[in-house]
């Protein structure tokens, strides 16, 4: 008879999906690095360009919020012109240096 492999027998039935402490905490580890890191901070200046809708054209102002989408910031616009903040999308926004 075959001997079998010690760490297949180890695995058991469940073919890898054992859930250990450590696999556990690495996955969470991971997970830190996971994708891509956000184009603005919250207290950044930021810029509307033209392809922002067109109350915000060319405005500047300060991030105050991420979200509530993905790629979604609030800006607090410096002008008093109404609307005076607005969720606007990361690809509508240029960093004011």
């Amino acid at each position: 008879m075959t001997r079998k492999n010690p760490h297949a027998v180890a695995l058991g039935r469940k073919g890898g999906r054992a859930r250990t402490l450590a696999k556990l905490a690495a996955a969470r580890r991971a997970a830190q690095f996971a994708g891509r890191k956000p184009k603005f901070q919250v207290g950044d200046r930021a810029r509307a360009t033209d392809r922002a809708p067109t109350d915000y054209r060319r405005r500047e102002g300060f991030v105050t919020e991420a979200g509530p989408g993905k790629s979604e910031y609030r800006v607090e616009f410096d002008d008093a012109i109404q609307p005076t903040t607005g969720y606007l999308m990361s690809w509508w926004l240029e960093r004011v240096p």
